[in-house]
C-alpha cells in the first residue's frame, strides 16, 4: 500500500491525486462538460502538476477535473477519473493520436484493432475484432491461421503481407 492518495506509484507522473471515490447509485449519472455521461462512479481530482482536459459538470465533483494531462519529458501522461462511455472514449483516443501525429495503419471498422510489426525480410498485421459482429477492413496477404487469402476481418487474423516488389506473399522467417 502507497499512502498519499490515489494513483499511488503514478501520481508524480501524472500529476495527480485522488483522495476519494465516488460510486454511484443504479441510475445516477454524472455529466462532463463535453456532454459524456458517467454511470458507476467518479473521483475526487487534486491537480498538481496536470492539467484539465475535461471537467465534471453536475454532482458535487462539479468543477472539478475528470480529465488530466501532463507533459512528462517528451512525452504525455493521461488521467481519467471515471469510466467513460465508448464515444466519450473515442474523443480523447482521436486527440491523444492528433497530439502524438500517429499514422493510422489502415482504415478499419470500430472495435477491430490492427497492429503491424515489420521485420527485415517481411511484415505481419494482426487484426483482432474486439466486438461480437464481423468487422471488415481490406487486407493483403496471406492468413497464417487459416491458410487462405484474406478479404473481410472476423474473429483474429494474422497476416503474412505481401512483399511490395513481388506481390507474393513474404517467406516466414
Amino acid at each position: 500500500m502507497i499512502t498519499g492518495g490515489f494513483p499511488g506509484a503514478f501520481r508524480d507522473v501524472l500529476g495527480v491525486r485522488c483522495d476519494e471515490f465516488y460510486p454511484l447509485q443504479e441510475g445516477e449519472q454524472v455529466t462532463l462538460e463535453d456532454g459524456a455521461l458517467v454511470e458507476d462512479w467518479t473521483e475526487r481530482v487534486y491537480l498538481d502538476s496536470a492539467e484539465p482536459i475535461v471537467r465534471y459538470a453536475s454532482s458535487s465533483l462539479a468543477g472539478g477535473p475528470a480529465v488530466t494531462r501532463r507533459q512528462v519529458g517528451n512525452g504525455t501522461a493521461w488521467y481519467v477519473s471515471a469510466p467513460l462511455q465508448p464515444e466519450a472514449v473515442d474523443r480523447i483516443v482521436e486527440r491523444l493520436v492528433e497530439e502524438a501525429d500517429l499514422l493510422r495503419i489502415l482504415e478499419a471498422d470500430p472495435g477491430l484493432e490492427a497492429a503491424r510489426r515489420i521485420g527485415p525480410d517481411c511484415s505481419y498485421l494482426f487484426l483482432l475484432n474486439h466486438t461480437d459482429t464481423e468487422r471488415a477492413v481490406t487486407a493483403e496477404g496471406l492468413d497464417l491461421l487459416s491458410g487462405t487469402r484474406v478479404g473481410p476481418a472476423g474473429g483474429v487474423r494474422v497476416v503474412r503481407e505481401p512483399d511490395r516488389s513481388t506481390g507474393n506473399p513474404t517467406p516466414a522467417t
